[in-house]
């Protein structure tokens, strides 16, 4: 899985994305120590900056964004989410994970990013196998179902907002 594309940005993010590396929140810190090093077995980068905007975690083999939504997200919805659209129409997919979550089920985030990357890899081996040679309609088993991420439908995930002091991941896969 080699896609590595590099996106274009505004140069003034450069310095205000390391600035935020230096100053990162404690969930950020958090986060991070449990996905550097290729922990999830692809390489993440923290502040990366693409177009117009500064993604918390990325990772460009996968153009896989993670951000985290902390005090600072929690009346922006609608920034957050024209965010998100115009971050999906480059072809990145972006996993948004609460700042508690982070805090406090740092284990089920973890599994969360390990689906999604799972999701990621099960596409892209579908389609290379489809680019290939056709398969050989003797040979049973050979057919590759159509996966949900080739429909022509972004993968979302949306993290349910919890009350105060539950810390439930909420993911929605919408096909």
């Amino acid at each position: 899985m080699s896609k590595n594309r590099v996106y274009s940005y505004n140069p003034r993010l450069k310095l205000l994305a390391r600035i935020l590396r230096q100053n990162s929140t404690l969930a950020e810190v958090l986060l991070w120590k449990n996905i550097k090093g290729n922990a999830l077995g692809y390489e993440f980068h923290r502040q990366v900056p693409i177009d117009e905007f500064i993604v918390d975690f990325y990772c460009h083999e996968l153009l896989l964004a993670i951000e985290i939504d902390g005090y600072t997200h929690d009346y922006n919805f609608a920034k957050d989410e024209s965010r998100q659209r115009k971050l999906e129409s480059l072809g990145i997919i972006v996993v948004r994970i609460a700042e508690s979550d982070v805090k406090k089920a740092m284990i089920d985030v973890i599994r969360v990013l390990q689906s999604v990357i799972s999701e990621i890899e099960i596409n892209e081996k579908s389609t290379k196998k489809r680019e290939g040679h056709p398969p050989n309609p003797l040979q049973r088993g050979n057919e590759i179902p159509l996966h949900p991420l080739e429909r022509g439908r972004p993968l979302h995930f949306v993290q349910g907002r919890p009350s105060k002091g539950d810390c439930t991941l909420k993911w929605e896969f919408l096909f």
